[in-house]
């Protein structure tokens, strides 16, 4: 009784020891999880910081290479300095685009603000222009004063106020998240070390299962084993004849090494073919070349295959036929004496 108590709580232990295994690895794949959005939500956040401070440097580059081509042309009036400048022209206005839309999704700026950078930016642009066109057309001097009064400058520091403040303020966002990227980091390898000091105990406990299971494999394959030699050694010991009739329809002797008469094989096949193959075959009686007699009979088995029991009842007929003709000579001498 004692025993089988203690199989019962050892039973009812390693179940809840594996229902607390079970929760406690959802609980870490949940907290492993959160970890893992928060660092992703985290990592987008300073990505689309990195892209509008990106943004912002390009359109300042831009502005500036507008500008020091411009002034280059006006005062030496040499072509070279419009290269950088038609080049910058040409990225200003996907680049200008580009920052109004990020500022406008963050909404880093107010609608009066972002009008007000747009208006700037088309202004300056608008002066580079004009300042070029007059040192082409009036010369130096009329270039100089141009650009002097112009307010090229002005428009500049205006599009710095605006630009430089965001910057600031979004590099200081960037390290805040930086700063909370890290701690989260920290919070996901602490979840991973427990997980796998978790994994470790699972491991070595799994390990300590399956050698138990395979030492218990071991014994079911030493008895079965046992059991399939005293089955051999029952089926040597059988009077009975003992076949297989496989997938492939041959014929193989269980015991023995004998090879099959093709007679006995060719009876098998037409009696299978008869019959069927799903239901029981019924028995039937052959004789085979050298005037013996059997009775068959063909089982099917569950894997398709058919089991054949052939019996030599030759002595037993010949008993038969012996104890019939000595009862029919019995009874007629019986009746004979009888008459008399």
């Amino acid at each position: 009784m004692s025993r089988v108590v203690n199989r019962l709580s050892a039973v009812a232990l390693h179940r809840l020891a594996s229902l607390f295994a079970f929760m406690l690895l959802i609980v870490l794949a949940l907290q492993a999880g959160r970890a893992q959005q928060a660092l992703l939500v985290t990592h987008e956040a300073v990505d689309e910081g990195l892209a509008l401070i990106t943004a912002i440097q390009d359109l300042q580059v831009s502005l500036l290479e507008v500008e020091t081509g411009e002034r280059g042309f006006v005062i030496t009036g040499r072509s070279d300095y419009l290269v950088p400048y038609q080049s910058a022209r040409q990225r200003l206005d996907a680049e200008r685009s580009l920052l109004l839309e990020r500022l406008e999704a963050k909404q880093r700026l107010s609608n009066d603000r972002l009008a007000q950078l747009a208006a700037l930016i088309e202004r300056r642009v608008s002066i580079a222009e004009n300042n070029i066109a007059v040192r082409g057309s009036d010369g130096l001097e009329a270039a100089a004063l141009r650009l002097l009064a112009a307010g090229g400058r002005q428009t500049m520091a205006q599009i710095h106020g605006i630009l430089d403040p965001l910057k600031r303020d979004e590099r200081e966002r960037l390290a805040v998240q930086s700063a909370r990227a890290a701690e989260q980091a920290a919070r996901a390898r602490t979840v991973g070390i427990i997980g796998i000091v978790f994994v470790v105990i699972l491991f070595l406990a799994a390990f300590g299962a399956l050698n138990r299971v395979l030492t218990i494999r071991r014994l079911l394959l030493e008895r079965a084993e046992h059991r399939e030699a005293r089955l051999h050694a029952l089926l040597h010991a059988m009077p009975d004849d003992l076949y297989v009739i496989d997938h492939d329809r041959r014929v193989l002797r269980l015991v023995g090494d004998m090879p099959v008469s093709e007679a006995f094989v060719r009876e098998l096949h037409e009696h299978l073919e008869s019959s069927g193959t799903e239901e029981l075959l019924h028995s039937f009686v052959w004789h085979d070349p050298y005037d013996a007699e059997f009775e068959v009979r063909m089982l099917p088995t569950w894997d398709d295959e058919h089991l054949v029991i052939a019996r030599n009842i030759t002595q037993r007929r010949e008993m038969e036929r012996m104890k019939a003709e000595f009862i029919a000579t019995v009874s007629h001498e019986l009746r004979t004496r009888s008459r008399r």
